[in-house]
């Protein structure tokens, strides 16, 4: 019995633990651990396999330095410790390379698993590379919005920035969301295979500026709830440049508990360009009570600088409904579509419902008792009927309000009314702003 513990003694200093996720290539590690306390990095640095790497408080990149983990790393994170990869400006500018492959990942894990870490985040300027990657137990924080185990935070004052590429990435048992983007950060457009499972919260929470490249080829199951959520503050969280919202295999949630009448705002804000925000068939987005979805928040006769492209397929329509456990007619504002809407506009296939919430607007149409509240309000004389093989359900007002002066446009033809309160469209005013003395209502 003595030598058995001798024996297990002398293995343990010889060798530290693997962690459950070390790949198949990855021999235990023989080399003392290497202790990374709270501090800046500025000059070039290499993190062996050869040792575990144990971090504590917040450890920051910048200076144009760059940190590279070697394929089958641990690193192994202390309570609420974080890696900071800092940006903005030069000389501020980091990088962090964590790229390993199929058989010599790289972890980063608890150093005590009862003791979750904080973050690994990449701030606008600074670049984050990270390949075949376990980030597991990270996410501590009481903040509502921002908290998980990875956050990408841009320059909201400059476009979307691709801070951020993630290639066959595992985040789970993060104590909050698997992934924040805030202030314009985004994916790169060459990420794939990022799976998020068992977070606390959703996978990922993001401003709608950042949902742009949310990768593919990955899972988000196994999240509580298992949804894409979208902040909806409106401001500077304005899609203001093409975006495509993917069909991710989750759904999407407009708003949280803690921020009712969400605002999902598309425009470019620039005369002469249009944001066009692309859906794709099988998507559903829900939104939390007294949301709105503006095509152009803005009312008024100039040319719109947001455009909606929502084309569905008979067996893939896209849905928008209410995120309420038990939906129903009202709970959310609708789709919104300011100024002289863009040609670009198409919704094809697709259902909108439980929508014809308060609005604050009125008068835009003829109908009686003149409050503009629809599934679907367009504020402005559209070029064409762009809503067809759609089905309108559940409206707690109108089914389409034609809230312009100009052409009687129609909206019946192709498409289907379910129960809605007012009239499935209302009649528009001419360009005089007259109405006939009984505006039909079908």
């Amino acid at each position: 019995m003595r030598a058995l513990v001798f024996s297990c003694f002398v293995l343990t200093a010889c060798s530290a633990p693997m962690t459950p996720d070390a790949g198949p290539r990855c021999a235990a590690p023989t080399g003392a651990p290497v202790e990374h306390n709270g501090s800046r990095i500025v000059a070039d640095e290499t993190w062996a396999a050869s040792s575990i790497h144990l971090v504590s408080g917040t450890i920051g990149i910048g200076t144009g330095a760059t940190v590279t983990i070697e394929p089958c790393a641990q690193v192994r994170m202390k309570v609420d410790s974080s890696i900071i990869v800092s940006g903005v400006a030069t000389p501020n500018t980091g990088t962090l390379i964590a790229e390993g492959d199929a058989d010599r990942p790289i972890t980063f894990v608890p150093d005590n698993d009862a003791a979750p870490w904080s973050v690994i985040e990449v701030r606008g300027g600074g670049s984050l590379r990270l390949a075949h990657v376990t980030i597991r137990g990270g996410g501590a924080g009481n903040g509502p919005f921002s908290d998980a185990s990875l956050r990408i935070y841009g320059d909201q004052n400059a476009p979307p920035q691709e801070l951020a590429r993630v290639r066959n990435v595992t985040i789970t048992d993060s104590k909050n969301y698997g992934v924040f983007l805030g202030q314009h950060g985004t994916f790169t457009s060459d990420s794939t295979n990022l799976t998020v499972t068992n977070s606390a919260k959703a996978p990922i929470m993001t401003w709608a500026s950042s949902l742009g490249n949310l990768p593919t080829g990955g899972t988000f199951t196994g999240n509580n709830p298992d949804e894409i959520g979208i902040r909806g503050g409106g401001g500077a969280e304005n899609v203001a440049t093409n975006t495509t919202m993917k069909n991710l295999g989750v759904p999407y949630r407009v708003g949280t508990a803690q921020s009712n009448n969400a605002v999902f705002n598309v425009s470019s804000g620039v005369a002469g360009t249009v944001a066009t925000l692309t859906i794709e068939a099988g998507t559903t987005i829900k939104f939390e009570r007294g949301a709105t979805m503006q095509l152009e928040p803005s009312t008024g006769t100039n040319a719109s600088t947001a455009a909606l492209v929502a084309v569905g397929t008979a067996s893939a329509p896209i849905v928008f409904t209410s995120a309420e456990a038990a939906p129903a007619a009202g709970n959310w504002v609708g789709l919104w579509f300011g100024q002289t809407p863009s040609a670009l506009n198409r919704i094809d296939y697709a259902t909108v419902e439980f929508a014809g919430g308060t609005t604050g607007t009125q008068g835009f149409s003829c109908n009686m008792p003149g409050r503009d509240e629809a599934a679907i309000l367009i504020l402005g004389e559209p070029a064409s009927g762009f809503v067809t093989n759609t089905t309108i359900r559940s409206s707690a007002r109108h089914g389409i309000d034609r809230g312009w002066r100009g052409a009687v446009i129609d909206f019946m033809a192709t498409n289907t009314f379910e129960n809605v309160a007012g009239c499935k469209q209302t009649y528009p005013h001419d360009t005089n702003n007259g109405c006939p003395m009984n505006p039909p209502c079908p």
